[in-house]
């Protein structure tokens, strides 16, 4: 199975087991997927970010078709419960 973008339609990541870490996040706009690599994609500078899982260092990605902001890139996790998500990418 492979994703993209819903607006363009650019391929930007596949389910293999190896790359599909988990189907039960919660993005900014609800559903999202947990991937171990991603292409077609563009990320911005990265920021620190508090979020429910507590703060994290990320990228927002965007699609390098239409430049449609589709999630981001955990770059580090500070609480050590977390760092399984460093490298991986969240799509929305």
């Amino acid at each position: 199975k492979i994703y993209a973008c819903k607006t363009c339609g650019t391929h930007l990541t596949h389910s293999l087991s190896t790359n599909l870490v988990s189907t039960s996040f919660t993005g900014n706009c609800g559903k999202a997927f947990l991937f171990r690599s991603m292409y077609n994609t563009i990320m911005t500078e990265p920021v620190k970010r508090s979020m429910t899982t507590g703060e994290h260092v990320v990228s927002d990605l965007k699609c390098s078709g239409c430049e449609e902001t589709i999630g981001w890139k955990y770059l580090k996790a500070y609480n050590q419960s977390q760092k399984y998500k460093e490298g991986c990418f969240i799509l929305e």
